[in-house]
Order: C-alpha cells, then structure tokens, then sequence
C-alpha cells in the first residue's frame, strides 16, 4: 500500500468489518482469500481521506487493472477502483494520490514537456498505461535502453530513447516502426500523444509509475497474435 505522499493511516474493511490496519505508508498487509471486495481508507493530517475498493474478480494481472482514475475534484475524496487478480486475488501494489484538503492548485502540479529530461523519468521504471478505452499494458524502461511491453499474456521486447524532447519507442517485430511521442501531463502520471497521429487521436496515459522492474518482466518474448 503506497500513498502520495506518504505517512497515512489506512484501514481495510470487508463485509462491515475491519480486517486489518496500517500505521503508515508505504506498507503491506497481508489479507486472506475471499470473494469479497476489500474497502481500503488512508488518512493523514492535512488531506482528505482517500478510498481504495480493490474488487475479488478473476484477471491474472498484477496491479495492471488498478483503475488510477483519480478523482481531484475540489472537496472531494481521492477514489481508486481497483480491478483484482486471480479468483479470490487481491491486487498490489495499491497506490492512492491524497488531495489536501481545500484542494491543490493546478500551478503546484508539475507539467511536463518538450524541455523534460525523459531519461531521467522513464530510466528503470514500470508502466501501467492505456490508450482510450483499451486495457492496461505494463512497459519496464531499463536503465540500457531496453524496452519491455506486457500485453496479457504477450512480452515483446524492443527499445527506447529521449530524441529532441521526444519519447521513441521500437519493437523487434518485423512489421512494426520506431514511433515517437511528445510528452505531457506529470512526473507521477505522463501522457503520450504519436507525433504522426491524427491532433484528435487518443493519447497513451499513465494510471500509475513505479520505480524498478516491479512486474519482473522477462527479456525473452512470447508469440503475439
């Protein structure tokens, strides 16, 4: 359980009871396997309370489906909806932006750009990303350059680099080019938008970044349909 920023409380509700508590963040909690959804709240002095609800479903994916849509709307709490692992699986990690109360002016929010430094933000770090509608993909940026997108139960490898302020990605598919994307949105939570595409096209957004390989991606592949 992660909050930004950190030191809150939470406590872990299923079914009307409390099923555990945490002092502080980050930390972790282990729970037992039921089909029920688990009500996660974190508290700290100066923020509002944040809400977490992490579903008992059926995906195989790790933290991938945590929907990290948070809400920031003035005077009202942070939610996360949080689509779950495997039957009677929780996700982790669980990661919830806390809102001060009275709200955060947006000038406070660090806006990225064409002058980002994208290999400092993106070197050894793990991506949950979508595009639209679409489900979640997981991206691992290696500190070597080297690329690994996990799409279900597909890994391809490739690679990527900071150009001219421009984020470029390329895969070892045959049929498939180096894309290049402009960069938007913040350090917690960046947009992709393909210089190529349509000005209306959907950009790839961020629901949640962390530090390291924290999926453990392979560098192998598996076949993609």
């Amino acid at each position: 359980m992660n909050t930004t920023p950190p030191g809150a409380s939470c406590v872990f509700e299923r079914e009307g009871a409390v099923i555990g508590t945490l002092p502080s963040t980050p930390a972790s909690l282990s729970v037992s396997k039921t089909k029920y959804n688990i009500t996660i709240r974190c508290d700290k002095p100066g923020y509002q309370q944040a809400v977490a609800l992490s579903h008992s479903g059926t995906s195989a994916a790790i933290a991938a489906n945590i929907a990290l849509d948070v809400v920031l709307t003035l005077g009202v709490s942070s939610i996360v909806d949080s689509a779950v692992g495997a039957d009677n699986k929780y996700d982790t990690p669980i990661v919830l932006n806390m809102v001060p109360i009275g709200g955060a002016p947006a000038s406070v929010v660090p806006q990225l750009g064409a002058a980002t430094d994208l290999t400092a933000l993106l070197a050894d770090k793990t991506l949950y990303i979508t595009e639209g509608d679409s489900k979640v993909t997981v991206d691992y940026y290696g500190t070597d350059g080297k690329l690994t997108r996990k799409d279900g139960d597909c890994t391809r490898a490739g690679s990527w680099s900071a150009k001219d302020g421009q984020l470029c990605l390329g895969f070892s598919a045959k049929d498939e080019t180096t894309k290049c994307y402009a960069v938007s949105g913040t350090a917690t939570q960046p947009a992709f938008r393909d210089v190529n595409a349509a000005a209306d096209a959907a950009p790839i957004s961020t629901r949640f970044m962390a530090k390291g390989n924290i999926e453990n991606l392979p560098g192998d592949t598996k076949a993609c349909n």
